[in-house]
């Protein structure tokens, strides 16, 4: 009798790993970049400054730069699967907050306070750690930079992307759509 469960395993492939990491990253990174497209259309609605707008992306930076570290070790301690999601989720309410507070503090909290932590709790460490927990040495190399490019490759597609967003849907409903 095998104690390997099939359901897991069939999915944890190395192919299937870099995809879904090239996937994360280009996310993670291309939501993150698409911020400064917000300013304009964000001032012009509600009075948000570019000062007001750069604090928040400051702040975001900084506790990316911070929370990584932290984010890494508790990827070692509950999995990398689960900061992932919990990352996704982070993302998702820091959009939504920017969205719907619609204000200085929501920009700050939203786009700078949760969107930091969500960048790093879905950063490089994490989705490399994993790519190269499942490649064989001799592959991984090539592995890491596929899984790599999807950072790229993010933000190539997403800023056009948001902007064609922003342009039908305002600001409001673009960062709904993007969380």
């Amino acid at each position: 009798m095998s104690t390997v469960d099939s359901s897991k395993s069939s999915w944890r492939t190395p192919l299937v790993v870099i995809l879904c990491a090239g996937v994360v990253l280009s996310l993670n990174m291309g939501i993150r970049q698409t911020f400064g497209l917000f300013i304009a259309p964000m001032n012009e609605s509600i009075g948000i400054s570019v000062g007001s707008f750069s604090l928040a992306v400051a702040i975001q930076n900084l506790l990316w730069g911070l929370a990584t570290p932290v984010m890494a070790a508790m990827s070692d301690r509950f999995g990398t699967a689960r900061m992932l999601v919990g990352g996704g989720l982070l993302y998702a309410v820091g959009l939504a907050t920017m969205a719907f507070m619609g204000n200085e503090a929501g920009v700050h909290f939203g786009g700078g306070v949760l969107v930091g932590m969500a960048v790093a709790a879905c950063g490089f460490p994490m989705v490399l750690g994993a790519v190269a927990r499942l490649t064989p040495p001799e592959t991984r190399a090539r592995a890491l930079g596929f899984a790599s490019a999807g950072g790229s490759a993010g933000q190539f597609v997403l800023l056009p992307f948001t902007q064609q967003l922003i342009g039908s849907l305002e600001w409001f409903g673009a960062l709904l759509v993007l969380a």
